[in-house]
């Protein structure tokens, strides 16, 4: 009987022990297989079609948090963007939008003030998007974002063709007209590029600060910015004040706080004087 029970107890722990390795298989296999987005940060909205822009621009309060993305490649939106997406200083634009490596073609967008994709933006991440069309505007005038506060902006290119449209109008860029940072923090313009041309209407006299990735940036407090890596091979088409390959004005009253490095200008500025 002794025998019989060793051998008994021996299969049990065996059982148990090819049981537990068991369970621990079927577990790794079922992380395996989960689908890619599971183990990433889902959208909160997906743009597939053109009329999603229209969806956003009716109730920028509704995604001014989310993290949109840019599903679909080579959407031609002339129709649905005549105007920026978060254009109400009071509701900018703060989550992220990720452009999927995606182009969007046929920006025709107007304004006045802050003017470009997005129109306001504050604590956003804008990424990997390529934009083409038109944008034209008074100040502060960029083809991803027009006025832009403590935003990352990160592989985005754009070969959109940007006019002034105010005489002595100031802050126009090819990847953002105006950006500011203030409080704490730390926030990049890193690896853009900029191959499209801004100029002025006809009837306008003067602009001022005009850049081929920034316009215009001024660094408040101890927030940090780094200017690193974008490439600028467009034109500057009659620079009359302040104008830059990569930069028009950009200062900081902690100099300390504000890097530019490793940015390559192989465009044109044509000084209208």
């Amino acid at each position: 009987m002794s025998n019989i029970t060793a051998t008994t107890k021996t299969r049990t722990k065996k059982l148990f022990y090819l049981q537990a390795i068991a369970v621990l298989v079927l577990s790794t296999l079922s992380l395996l297989l989960l689908p890619h987005k599971a183990l990433a940060t889902a959208p909160d909205f997906t743009i597939d079609e053109c009329s999603d822009f229209t969806t956003i621009a009716a109730a920028p309060a509704t995604y001014q948090n989310d993290y949109i993305l840019l599903g679909a490649n080579n959407l031609n939106c002339a129709a649905e963007l005549t105007a920026p997406l978060f254009s109400d200083p009071l509701t900018p634009f703060k989550g992220t939008f990720d452009g999927g490596g995606n182009t969007l073609n046929g920006l025709a967008i107007t304004g006045t003030d802050g003017v470009g994709l997005f129109g306001f933006t504050d604590s956003a991440t804008i990424k990997d998007l390529t934009v083409a069309g038109t944008v034209q505007g008074d100040n502060c005038v960029g083809s991803i974002v027009g006025d832009a506060t403590n935003t990352n902006l990160e592989g985005n290119t754009s070969s959109v063709n940007i006019t002034a449209m105010l005489n002595n109008g100031s802050g126009f860029g090819g990847i953002v007209g105006c950006y500011t940072s203030n409080g704490s923090g730390s926030f990049a313009v890193r690896t853009n590029s900029y191959s499209g041309t801004i100029t002025k209407d006809v009837g306008v006299s003067y602009l001022y600060y005009t850049g081929g990735i920034v316009g215009f940036n001024q660094n408040y407090g101890a927030a940090t910015v780094n200017i690193d890596n974008n490439q600028f091979s467009g034109t500057i088409d009659q620079c009359t004040y302040v104008c830059g390959g990569v930069g028009g004005e950009i200062s900081a009253y902690d100099q300390s706080a504000l890097t530019a490095n490793s940015n390559t200008n192989t465009g044109t500025i044509q000084d209208s004087n």
